[in-house]
């Protein structure tokens, strides 16, 4: 599969020194993350966003393209390593995403546990090809903040995502990327009630395929 990387040009644009860390650092690792999956895609193009915002993100918008946007001030001081390391968590999620065909352009509805499904799959595949001390960190979760809201989110898990994204991302009452976390925590069930699993072997898996595999509390 040949990668196209693409910088998007903005008044406030990232530096001629660090478009080559960025475009290498990307090719390294796009390059890895593809070779442990298995893409049909001829091309895939990500493109790379100079943003002002603070923090990085990164979005898997159709199977063949991911965007990413960077705030081109957190590559100077302090930031630049938690935001290249960023980076390449980023890179091997959103790969994960594109190669399962969970993007945000497919002409139909994410299912909400599908969605949280699809997070906590792709954060465990970060796990197993670039466990550093970020990415453990940053796909980490503490049961105890989950577990009060799991017997209200079973009634509501087959709903469609877009009318409940606060079981996503959180609230007021919820901890922030709240389906992240339970996407992790099943995940985390599957693995260690069927270690033979990882995330690639289960890229195909539906809800139901999933679920059954992690013996779901749900």
């Amino acid at each position: 599969m040949k990668l196209e990387i693409l910088f998007i040009q903005s008044d406030k644009d990232f530096t001629p020194e660090d478009k080559v860390t960025l475009r290498a650092l990307i090719e390294e690792h796009a390059e890895k993350a593809a070779a442990a999956l298995p893409f049909t895609q001829s091309v895939l193009t990500l493109t790379v966003y100079p943003w002002i915002k603070k923090g990085s993100s990164a979005f898997t918008k159709t199977r063949d393209w991911i965007r990413i946007m960077l705030n081109p001030e957190e590559l100077s001081g302090q930031k630049r390593e938690q935001t290249l390391n960023q980076l390449i968590y980023m890179l091997y999620h959103e790969m994960h995403h594109a190669c399962r065909g969970y993007a945000g352009y497919l002409g139909t509805e994410h299912i909400l546990i599908g969605s949280m499904i699809s997070e906590g799959m792709a954060d465990y595949f970060v796990r197993e090809h670039y466990p550093s001390e970020h990415v453990l960190q940053t796909t980490s979760f503490d049961l105890a903040e989950i577990a009060p809201f799991l017997e209200r989110l079973d009634a509501i898990k087959m709903e469609r995502e877009s009318d409940h994204e606060e079981w996503m991302y959180g609230d007021e009452e919820k901890p922030r990327l709240f389906g992240y976390k339970v996407g992790r925590y099943l995940m985390q069930r599957v693995f260690v009630a069927h270690p033979e699993q990882n995330a690639v072997r289960l890229l195909t898996a539906g809800i139901d395929d999933v679920l059954k595999l992690s013996g779901s509390l749900l």
